[in-house]
Formats: structure tokens, C-alpha cells, sequence
């Protein structure tokens, strides 16, 4: 029988695995619709998304996500790994869906904008800050 310890450690696991995989596909949608970032399906399904103050990517092969911001004086390190940091996971889903949903309503709102200067559009919702989520 297991240890109750090693049970809720392996149910965090799942969550945080859940998670990443949720993130992962929420950033799919996102870089898809908006058109500010990358992905490659090839050998390793990664994924960049341009948004706040850098770029967050994700490995769906490895279940890695990074971010790598712009302006490394702001912060210690050139890139922070986040991948086991269950937390900041659901913040960052819950900020891109945010985002996401303001998104898509200006798009119906303002079709012609939208048109008018795609990157442009979607960077004034996604290109905010995300300082109070990674820091």
C-alpha cells in the first residue's frame, strides 16, 4: 500500500502535468488567432508566444515552459524556468484566457482595426505586462 505522502506527490505531478498540457494548448489557440508568435510542430511541438514583457515557450514533447525576457536587467536570469511551478501555471492560464476573451471581443468589435494591423491589434491585449505573475 502507498504511502499517503507518495500519493499526493504523485497527484500533484498530474495536476502540474495537466496543467502544462492546458497551457500548451491554450497558447496553440492563442499564437494561431492572434498571430504573435511561432510554432513547430516539428520534432518537438514548441511553441512561442509573444506576450508581456518577452516571450513564453512551450515544449510539448518535454513538457518545458520558459520564459525568456526582453529586458534581462528587469529580471535575475535570461530565462526562467517555470515548468514545475504549478502556481504560476494556473496564473498564467488564467491571464492568457483573460486576454484571449478581450481579444476576440475587440476583433468583433473592431474588424477593421483588426485588419488593419493584425501584430499591432493583438499586442496592445497580450503585450502587457505580466510582472505580477513572473517575477
Amino acid at each position: 500500500m502507498k504511502n499517503i505522502d507518495e500519493e499526493e506527490q504523485l497527484k500533484m505531478a498530474l495536476e502540474l502535468a495537466e496543467a502544462r498540457n492546458e497551457l500548451h494548448k491554450l497558447m496553440k489557440r492563442v499564437v494561431k488567432s492572434a498571430k504573435i508568435g511561432r510554432q513547430k510542430k516539428e520534432p518537438d511541438d514548441d511553441i512561442d508566444l509573444d506576450i508581456g514583457d518577452g516571450t513564453l515557450s512551450s515544449c510539448g514533447r518535454y513538457e518545458q515552459v520558459r520564459f525568456f525576457p526582453k529586458d534581462s536587467k528587469k529580471y535575475r536570469y535570461n530565462e526562467l524556468q517555470i515548468d514545475d511551478c504549478g502556481e504560476v501555471i494556473r496564473d498564467l492560464i488564467s491571464e492568457i484566457k483573460s486576454r484571449f476573451e478581450e481579444f476576440q471581443e475587440k476583433k468583433k468589435k473592431y474588424p477593421l482595426e483588426h485588419i488593419k494591423g493584425k501584430k499591432k491589434f493583438a499586442m496592445e491585449i497580450f503585450g502587457r505586462s505580466l510582472g505580477h505573475i513572473i517575477e
